[in-house]
């Protein structure tokens, strides 16, 4: 932590159908129901990423506005009593796109982190795929690694 205060703003929640990247990352058929929540993080109110998460209804098939303001994986621990295994993570250096400039307040094409996640539970079984861009300018990624 560095003193910020963190907080979510919902962008957009729906239900789409998977294509075929996000069938293969989420162990799904093609054409299955998602559920597609796009978040702004803040940090003391000033905008530094865009999350978009994407959940298969078939492990997850209620979320509601109390769910989209809170922890997702205080709701999958504790209510949907998911154990979370391991996340798989790969980051990139990036730019931002018209709409994502809008929504962080930085000039079009101006330098961003793009980080994709997935997130397994019981048996190596996908439980959410996140990709999320965050300004350059703004967040840093700490990486620890033990030998």
């Amino acid at each position: 932590s560095i003193g910020l205060t963190p907080t979510n703003k919902l962008l957009g929640f729906s239900t789409i159908e998977a294509d075929e990247y996000l069938a293969e990352v989420l162990s799904i058929e093609s054409g299955s129901e998602i559920f597609k929540i796009e978040r702004c993080r803040l940090a003391n109110d000033h905008p530094i990423a865009i999350e978009t998460t994407y959940l298969p209804k078939k492990l997850v098939n209620r979320i509601d506005e109390n769910v989209l303001n809170h922890s997702l994986y205080e709701y999958f621990e504790v209510t949907l009593g998911y154990s979370i295994k391991k996340a798989t993570k790969w980051i990139k250096a990036s730019l931002m796109t018209e709409k994502d400039s809008l929504i962080l307040e930085v000039a079009e094409d101006s330098p961003a982190l793009e980080l994709h996640q997935v997130t397994f539970i019981n048996e190596g079984i996908p439980l959410e795929y996140v990709s999320c861009i965050y300004r350059a300018d703004r967040y840093r990624f700490t990486i620890d690694i033990d030998r």
